[in-house]
């Protein structure tokens, strides 16, 4: 049976720079489905600050197939032979792509449960290079309880953020979250993070209300911050 070498740290560099670089748009529906997988997979081991060349251990970490020198190869002309992506032209595919970072929603009408609307919220975050826009989306693991012998002040919802990739193909501006203040404090108790930024709330006052205190005093101003001072005078108060 041939050995199967995985590509080479250098090898790995090469590439992401080589798919920063090219546009890979024209190429046949199952290459460019490849391209766009290994930018995502470079982007996603940026965002945790793991350079390049950590790719292979990454995936090989989550169970996957790593990069061969093959696979090298052969990617390896078609991007040389790809045409340089326009800086112009670097802009997301969508028509109205996303520009901020920020909590975003989707609807999908009648695809829920008893065919109610159902929602998914987006963690829309820049990458290290500030140049694209990468989605992670809020999936809820563990619903909250209410007060019970067990848990007193209630169960917390836990939720844990999945990587997508590119924000673009799940959100559009128009989906950015613009909660009110009442719907950002339902939004922090549904999935245990502020309504407003997507941060885990860990702090007793911001589970209690479901916003943290910076995005709350600069989103809703006093009418927040008198609530907080209300929320911490009965959780000291206990």
């Amino acid at each position: 049976m041939t050995e199967v070498k995985p590509a080479s740290p250098k090898q790995l560099k090469w590439l992401c720079d080589l798919l920063k670089k090219h546009d890979t748009s024209g190429w046949p529906e199952e290459w460019a489905a490849t391209a766009d997988r290994l930018r995502d997979a470079f982007d996603e081991i940026g965002a945790h600050d793991y350079p390049p060349e950590e790719l292979n251990q990454e995936l090989a970490g989550k169970g996957g197939v790593p990069l061969s020198m093959e696979d090298f190869h052969r990617l390896l002309p078609k991007l040389q032979d790809s045409p340089i992506v326009r800086k112009d032209k670097a802009v997301a595919k969508s028509k109205n792509p996303p520009t901020e970072d920020g909590i975003y929603a989707t609807v999908s009408k009648g695809r829920g449960e008893d065919h109610s609307d159902w929602v998914r919220y987006y963690k829309v975050y820049w990458n290290n290079e500030r140049n694209r826009l990468l989605a992670k989306e809020i999936v809820l693991t563990d619903e909250a309880e209410p007060p019970s012998e067990q848990w007193p002040d209630g169960k917390p919802a836990i939720s844990e953020l999945v990587y997508r990739g590119m924000a673009e193909r799940f959100v559009t501006a128009d989906d950015k979250y613009q909660p009110t203040l009442e719907e950002a404090l339902a939004f922090g108790p549904t999935y245990g993070r502020c309504g407003i930024c997507g941060r885990e709330l860990n702090d007793e006052v911001s589970v209690k209300l479901g916003i943290g205190p910076v995005c709350g005093g600069r989103e809703f101003g006093d009418n927040f911050k008198t609530m907080h001072k209300i929320a911490k005078a009965e959780l000291e108060a206990k």
